[in-house]
């Protein structure tokens, strides 16, 4: 059974503890004390947080928990699944959350750019002058990631995500929940993924939404198991090994005990490939060593197995749309 740890529970309402919300009913209902709360390593399973939840969307009608000026009225989410979900791939989709959004309320800031083989979804909005946004923006861009994995019924992998404020206004870890690096203080809140999931058709239809919205979005925040797609995992362990270079699809499956040409249909069901999550990896390695090392560009070439320092400069740029050095040294206009 996962769990939330009572630091989550605590940034989710501090918006309406903040305002003088009277929150006790909701506690009560729940099976919790909010003294119990404030005490370190206190948890709550994820049904009670979602519950929770819940009743404070209802308690103040704002699934927004008071974190902004104007309040998203409960049934804002539901709509956005109603107006999404006759698009034809998910980038047309995301183009339209973005209009959805822009139409609702002049505090939020949506965005997608296509760099490269990236796409970048860019998140900012307004504080709302009584708390840090940094939580609500994290609660946001969480929903988003996991709304958008529904909608092609295909779990995203993220390449990198970053947050303009700091560590401290997350409570858990971040790569458990995201599954990818995570770099904060930086000029934007951005998601970045794979442009080729854009490309993937929406999957859902009016059938599977009204399941799908009995508990959403709050389970969309509470439920994050680990993620054990094949996909996921061959990832993981790519992300183990200390030479990229001698990891060949057999070898991969051998690992999982499993026949290369079994790995590949696997890693095709869920909408990946063997070479496409190796060149992520490499790719990822490559941006943690910009953004967190004073390696070289020939260095960190090096270090990532390419045989020439052109060819790194080559398949980076095809990757994020920039040069290296550029990336390095731009990072806060990207």
């Amino acid at each position: 059974m996962h769990h939330i740890s009572n630091q989550t529970v605590n940034l989710q309402l501090l918006a309406l503890k903040t305002k003088g919300i009277d929150l006790s009913d909701i506690y009560s209902q729940v099976g919790v004390r909010e003294a119990d709360l404030q005490q370190p390593g206190r948890i709550l399973s994820a049904e009670q947080f979602a519950s929770l939840m819940r009743m404070a969307f209802e308690l103040v009608n704002d699934e927004a928990v008071g974190y902004t000026l104007k309040p998203l009225r409960v049934g804002t989410f539901r709509m956005l699944c109603h107006a999404t979900l006759d698009c034809q791939n998910l980038r047309r989709a995301l183009l339209r959350m973005i209009e959805y959004f822009r139409l609702l309320s002049d505090e939020f800031n949506w965005s997608l750019q296509e760099r490269g083989e990236e796409a970048i979804i860019t998140f900012n909005n307004q504080p709302n002058g009584i708390v840090e946004n940094g939580y609500f923006t994290a609660y946001m861009m969480t929903i988003l990631w996991r709304w958008a994995s529904w909608m092609i019924d295909c779990p995203i992998l993220l390449s990198r995500v970053y947050f303009d404020f700091s560590h401290v206004l997350i409570a858990d870890d971040p790569t458990q929940i995201y599954r990818t690096s995570v770099y904060f203080d930086q000029s934007n809140n951005q998601l970045v993924l794979p442009a080729s999931y854009l490309e993937q058709s929406i999957t859902q239809n009016i059938e599977t939404l009204v399941p799908f919205l009995a508990n959403s979005p709050e389970c969309l925040l509470s439920h994050y198991q680990s993620d054990n797609s094949i996909s996921f995992q061959v990832k993981s362990h790519l992300d183990s090994l200390l030479k990229l270079d001698s990891a060949s699809l057999d070898s991969v499956a051998e690992n999982f005990q499993l026949s290369g040409q079994t790995l590949a249909r696997r890693l095709r069901k869920e909408g990946h490939q063997f070479q496409e999550l190796k060149d992520k990896v490499r790719k990822n390695k490559a941006v943690n060593l910009l953004l967190r090392s004073d390696l070289s560009i020939s260095e960190i070439s090096q270090e990532l197995g390419f045989s020439e320092d052109s060819v790194f400069y080559r398949n980076f740029k095809k990757w994020t749309g920039v040069t290296p050095n550029a990336y390095r040294h731009n990072r806060s206009s990207l």
